[in-house]
């Protein structure tokens, strides 16, 4: 970044360099069938840039049109009984809070679906929903009250109508988020009771944790508090509630368009990211110390998730990269290679093969599910999580 970067939140340009990660694998998620396509997956800078007047965080190198989204995305996390409980669980809420029983709700980003059908288990009349990388053939619902297009939400949906809109962890792949959020009040104007429900990985807990894991091409922004609640209400949206989620991991922002006498929540105070870059090469180097000391003790280790966080967690690793097995429970991940690394992704199964030492849990919310299925083969290895 030879020059400071506009935030893409406020819009502002009090913006400096904090971290750059150079050049990673422009998707973490894409499903890739063999090594060599793999390896030589495309790759982009990522230049993480902090904003010193709303406190968000963003890829000032990134380019949009270097993402794919496709049938070849793999996102969904339905396969751990740990997220399908938190799924449902945040359906049936969503219904109760905003009073969505037999209305219409549309989902921007819905992936395979999944929480549409969901909602509609909760109450919900009607879902549509909007995803380029949406499967047919994975649809939740076969009785017509679910929709999806395979196309991105933009300004030329804003005439559809809904009662509610949500959109669940996409914000963060979205590079001109205002500009989303300008389409949602067009299409909120002239509906009284219209409302919204947003959920973003929370970067307080990426900054405070150095969660280098967390750190990737798709996410070109990274919604502190402050940035996520200013962002809604610069553009002309009540903030109602802004809960943490998921174990602290996620935020989930509630809104309703801003009217006559309404003032909006304030946006809580930024984040201080200055020690951010230092926290997250000590984790780093930390990972590295520790898998240099089982290769030296001639221990064997695995881990367990191939979707972003690997990716990203391996990629920081660089040559010290090796496991005996990169494990995920998404049958439609096992066969498939990570891009940038050339790592397969196996079933659980396969560790009776190679029963590793040391299991590293992407997701430390899992490490009860993964120990039971790991007792379940007859291992036994110890559990780490970053």
């Amino acid at each position: 970044m030879t020059e400071p970067a506009r935030c893409p939140v406020c819009l502002g340009g009090r913006t400096t360099l904090v971290l750059d990660l150079g050049e990673v694998p422009v998707n973490s998620c894409v499903q890739i069938d063999d090594r060599a396509a793999a390896l030589a997956f495309p790759r982009g800078r990522l230049e993480l840039a902090a904003c010193a007047d709303c406190g968000h965080l963003f890829n000032a190198a990134f380019a949009p049109e270097r993402v794919e989204y496709s049938a070849r995305y793999e996102e969904t996390q339905s396969h751990s009984p740990t997220f399908r409980a938190f799924h449902a669980a945040l359906a049936a809420d969503l219904v109760e809070r905003h009073r969505l029983r037999g209305r219409r709700v549309l989902e921007i980003g819905c992936g395979k679906g999944e929480f549409l059908g969901l909602l509609i288990d909760a109450g919900v009349g009607a879902c549509l929903g909007f995803d380029p990388g949406f499967d047919p053939a994975r649809a939740p619902r076969a009785d017509g009250r679910v929709e999806v297009r395979r196309a991105f939400y933009g300004p030329e949906q804003a005439g559809l109508a809904a009662d509610f809109f949500v959109c669940k962890m996409t914000l963060e792949h979205v590079h001109a988020p205002r500009a989303l959020l300008d389409t949602l009040r067009r299409a909120c104007a002239g509906r009284a009771g219209t409302g919204l429900f947003f959920l973003v990985p929370d970067a307080g807990r990426i900054v405070a944790e150095g969660a280098f894991e967390d750190v990737y091409y798709e996410h070109c922004g990274y919604f502190t508090r402050a940035s996520l609640a200013g962002l809604f209400t610069r553009a002309g949206f009540t903030v109602t509630g802004l809960d943490s989620l998921y174990g602290g991991q996620y935020l989930g922002l509630h809104a309703c368009p801003a009217g006559a006498g309404v003032v909006a929540t304030p946006a809580p105070a930024p984040l201080d990211v200055a020690a951010f870059a230092d926290r997250l090469r000590e984790r780093v180097a930390g990972w590295r110390g520790r898998v240099a000391d089982w290769t030296a003790a001639g221990q064997s280790w695995a881990v367990w998730g191939g979707g972003s966080k690997a990716v990203a967690f391996l990629g920081a690793l660089g040559r010290l990269a090796t496991p005996v097995a990169v494990v995920d429970i998404n049958p439609r991940r096992q066969g498939a290679w990570l891009p940038g690394l050339g790592l397969p992704v196996v079933a659980p199964a396969a560790l009776t093969r190679m029963p590793p030492a040391h299991v590293v849990v992407m997701n430390a919310l899992y490490r009860e599910e993964v120990a039971a299925t790991l007792a379940g083969l007859g291992l036994a290895p110890a559990l780490h999580a970053p």
